[in-house]
């Protein structure tokens, strides 16, 4: 990687949620996902987890409108399973407790299931492997 390379940005640093139900994706949050609720501001319930980047997320504590799919919006929030089958323990777990997510699905460089918690945000869980350096020889 050159110098510039080495310049960009490596991720973001989390997001900021606005749920149809803030208490229902709170639960998701802390109970299911394991993320530490770490203080409230203002209307914003901070919440944090174990990863280097992109481990902070605050969720706006009044319910907010669905949003429309457009500038400025996000499709997902992506999480991540080491590997396959703990990704499948995921979607195990999920199954179980009634978010019934998607089946498995192949994007050639991870394995997805995807689900609605209960204030319409659609989240991802991916795992690494594996990874984009499969499609390496095609950029060179």
């Amino acid at each position: 990687m050159g110098e510039l390379g080495r310049k960009c940005d490596k991720g973001f640093g989390g997001a900021v949620l606005f749920s149809e139900q803030p208490h229902n994706t709170t639960v998701v949050l802390e109970n299911i996902l394991v993320l530490d609720c770490i203080g409230q501001e203002n209307k914003f319930l901070r919440f944090k987890s174990d990863g280097n980047i992109g481990n902070t997320i605050d969720i706006h504590l009044n319910p907010s409108v669905r949003g429309l799919m457009g500038a400025g919006t996000v499709h997902h929030i992506a999480w991540r399973a080491k590997d396959e089958e703990e990704l499948l323990k995921w979607s195990s777990l999920l199954q179980d407790i009634s978010y019934y997510p998607t089946e498995v699905r192949d994007r050639n460089y991870f394995k997805a299931v995807y689900f609605n918690e209960g204030g319409g945000i659609l989240f991802e869980i991916t795992t690494d492997p594996p990874g984009f350096a499969v499609f390496k020889e095609d950029f060179q």
